[in-house]
């Protein structure tokens, strides 16, 4: 029951799911359980089902795995680049290599209206960062590595075109995956 779980079974709960004889998780999967069960456990206070959490003091959510960072090279872009099948995923890749957008979220919100050429930059709308003050758009230069991609796109759009990307607009298909 909600009300016979104390805080030393929160801890034991969290030292269970990273250990190799328990849940064996990740930290990140580990970290995230935690958030999750501190979710649920807030609720039952706010409902006045249970009189505190016994999770509060566990620290959750999601924390960035530097293991898992990897720089892609000049050779290794070109090397994608070259693969790419056509400018639409060309363009997709340098967007992320060289103007640092996230995938797919802020590809598929560029309009070519951000594309401001005369001062060589564009805007990125970031619905990942809208909600603070002042951080719901950047603005990102068109780097020469960057430039001949959209450039290539902006030849081939048709007249009144909104998006710069126009591939794989349905949200069920996972750009990112793809890519």
């Amino acid at each position: 029951k909600l009300q016979d779980v104390t805080p030393g079974d929160a801890d034991s709960f969290a030292r269970w799911l990273r250990d190799a004889d328990g849940g064996n998780l990740s930290e990140a999967t580990a970290r995230k359980t935690v958030s999750v069960a501190k979710q649920i456990f807030r609720a039952a206070v706010r409902k006045r089902l249970i009189a505190e959490n016994p999770f509060a003091d566990l620290s959750g959510g999601v924390t960035a795995n530097r293991a898992r960072d990897y720089f892609v090279s000049r050779d290794e872009a070109a090397a994608v680049l070259e693969a790419c099948p056509d400018d639409q995923w060309r363009l997709l890749f340098a967007l992320s290599r060289y103007g640092g957008l996230r995938c797919p979220s802020e590809h598929l919100a560029l309009r070519w209206d951000d594309i401001d050429w005369d001062r060589n930059r564009f805007r990125v709308r970031s619905s990942k960062t809208e909600h603070h003050e002042g951080k719901g758009s950047r603005w990102v230069p068109i780097f020469p590595e960057l430039a001949p991609y959209l450039l290539d796109t902006f030849s081939q759009a048709p007249d009144g075109v909104e998006f710069v990307i126009t591939r794989s607009r349905k949200s069920a298909v996972n750009l990112r995956t793809q890519l």
